[in-house]
């Protein structure tokens, strides 16, 4: 690939890379590591079809690169000091972007719960209502079926929806 296309497309697409990343790996570093190995495969990727094809191509590498990390001998002694970077993260999430503290308390617990919903709720929803691909197209980069990805953003939202009840947010 061309240095200038290699330049573009991670500019256009890293923010994407990241967000996936962290949203299986739930920590920054390991969230870095699958970028990178995801733009080194890319570097060597000779051309894509067109845009859309090169954008599924990366979010499902993107996807196998979490899971061959979450199965490395290496990911499951790290898990057990895990508490410890979701005690981190929550501080540096207060500090930081938000003024609004209330705002920010409520983002945390949003981002919390994001963060504890199955693997295949989590990323049909971030797909979905983040990057706006429609079902079908989920469907076509998950690998499974479009009435499948409607339930399980059906699933995942009702499973959010309940949580925020228990914890007494409102729904508005």
């Amino acid at each position: 690939m061309e240095e200038s296309k290699y330049n573009q497309m991670v500019e256009l697409y890293s923010d994407m890379i990241y967000r996936i990343a962290f949203s299986y790996m739930k920590n920054h570093e390991d969230a870095e590591d699958i970028y990178q190995n995801v733009f080194t495969k890319l570097f060597a990727k000779k051309h894509f079809i067109d845009e859309e094809y090169e954008k599924r191509w990366l979010i499902r590498v993107t996807i196998n690169e979490c899971h061959s990390l979450y199965r490395s001998p290496w990911k499951r002694r790290r898990q057990e000091c895990e508490h410890l970077d979701t005690l981190l993260e929550r501080q540096q999430s207060e500090e930081g972007f938000i003024n609004d503290q209330f705002l920010s308390e409520a983002l945390i617990e949003v981002t919390d719960m994001l963060k504890s919903l199955p693997e295949k709720y989590s990323m049909a929803l971030y797909l979905y209502y983040y990057e706006e691909y429609s079902t079908k197209e989920i469907g076509k980069i998950l690998h499974r079926n479009e009435s499948t990805i409607r339930t399980h953003l059906m699933r995942g939202k009702e499973i959010l929806r309940r949580k925020m009840e228990e914890r007494g947010m409102e729904n508005g």
